[in-house]
């Protein structure tokens, strides 16, 4: 059973971490979190989100509060359903078992308001079933480079082990929590979260944040973990990640994790194209360049995107500048998968050294919660507004205070 000294076993690995640095180096602000569901309308319901908060934290003790919505009420696409204000070493490592509720308890209401026919444990072979098939296809298509599954926040806590089981047997190298990588004997991995970086952008500077959470890191964690830097925080991910290859000399590799609002620093947004033989061609770097239509949004559009990640490449390779590069973001859809392997070829250019990979579920009305910060400051009734560029506050007037 879950309780306060054994929760962390649950927890995405970089959570867990970026607790200990923050606790190492005596950081510890107020932030105001913001949680919403991307994928609605549907029934917002949780069983132990609030409970998790109050029992496995001093989050009550030191003042903190908890603003909800009505349990099992309808909610709309990206309304925000949870407000969290606390101090952030309070919340940074529960992240992942709370959103998990939520997003279990709220997928299922979803369901059994639109009457589908469906029982919690056929639903649950359903999701180990498709694990299997699609984490093989990913594997199948990428070769020998690695896989991290990072989906233990999508689901609930006490089913990670046998789903990230499953997901081994069908060939991933890690997992993000250490329950799950205790299936085959592993212990979690993960580095550096948005949330940690959110902190040391407030302590330095919007511009330093990814830099800054990186050396934390480097300073405060054990030196056998691999140096990883997050560098889409600021949307600048070609600008960050040379700033931190010149200010960690431990650097790894680098995460790309661009989030749907925005595009990636330098992608390209549209372009000239000929349509020929059900295909739209174009050249670039003087290579003629030819893909599905349907590709389209992969090629040019919002989030990790392979003209996004060609051009970091590229001025990767112009600096000469060898760092491992790790891409996460939608990587549970096989056609975006195969959709970068196919322009690898074409572009004659590797674009990635390992995948992390989240929502391989493969079921229908999944609904998946997602937390942001969106302030942060020394005093609860004084925080200054700093998020993640393309994630904005939002309020909710509906919500109800219950702690």
């Amino acid at each position: 059973m879950i309780n306060r000294e054994n929760y962390q076993q649950y927890v995405d690995k970089y959570f867990v971490r970026s607790k200990e640095i923050l606790q190492k180096d005596d950081v510890n602000p107020w932030v105001r979190a913001q949680i919403f569901i991307r994928k609605g309308p549907g029934i917002f319901s949780y069983k132990d989100a609030v409970k998790f908060l109050r029992e496995f934290t001093d989050l009550e003790k030191n003042g903190g509060s908890i603003y909800i919505k009505e349990n099992n009420s309808r909610y709309e696409a990206g309304e925000v359903v949870m407000v969290i204000v606390a101090k952030i070493q309070d919340i940074i490592d529960l992240e992942t078992i709370y959103l998990g509720d939520i997003s279990y308890y709220t997928t299922v209401a979803s369901k059994e308001y639109d009457h589908e026919k469906f029982d919690i444990e056929s639903l649950q072979l359903d999701i180990l079933s498709n694990v299997y098939t699609n984490m093989k296809k990913i594997k199948n298509s990428i070769g020998d480079r690695d896989i991290i599954y990072m989906g233990a926040r999508h689901w609930l806590w006490s089913e990670d082990k046998e789903i990230a089981h499953v997901a081994f047997k069908a060939g991933i190298s890690d997992t993000s929590t250490d329950i799950g990588a205790s299936s085959v004997d592993k212990m979690g991995v993960g580095t550096i979260p948005h949330a940690l970086e959110n902190v040391y952008a407030w302590k330095y500077g919007q511009d330093r944040g990814v830099v800054e959470a990186t050396k934390a890191f480097d300073m405060y964690i054990d030196k056998d973990v691999s140096r990883i830097a997050l560098v889409d925080y600021n949307n600048e991910e070609i600008d960050d990640t040379l700033k931190v290859v010149n200010e960690v000399g431990s650097l790894y590799g680098i995460r790309v994790d661009t989030c749907g609002e925005n595009y990636m620093q330098d992608a390209y947004k549209n372009y000239d194209f000929n349509y020929e033989n059900n295909k739209l061609h174009f050249y670039m770097n003087h290579k003629k360049i030819s893909i599905d239509p349907n590709q389209l949004k992969l090629w040019f559009g919002r989030g990790v995107s392979i003209t996004g990640v060609y051009k970091l490449v590229k001025r990767l390779c112009i600096s000469k500048i060898d760092r491992k590069i790790i891409l996460s973001s939608g990587f549970g859809n096989i056609d975006k998968v195969k959709a970068f392997v196919d322009a690898e070829k074409q572009l004659e250019k590797k674009l990635f050294d390992t995948l992390g990979v989240g929502d391989v579920f493969g079921i229908n009305g999944l609904k998946i919660s997602t937390m942001d910060i969106t302030h942060v400051g020394e005093e609860k009734g004084n925080m200054k507004e700093t998020h993640k560029v393309g994630r904005v506050s939002k309020y909710n007037n509906s919500l109800t205070r219950v702690l």
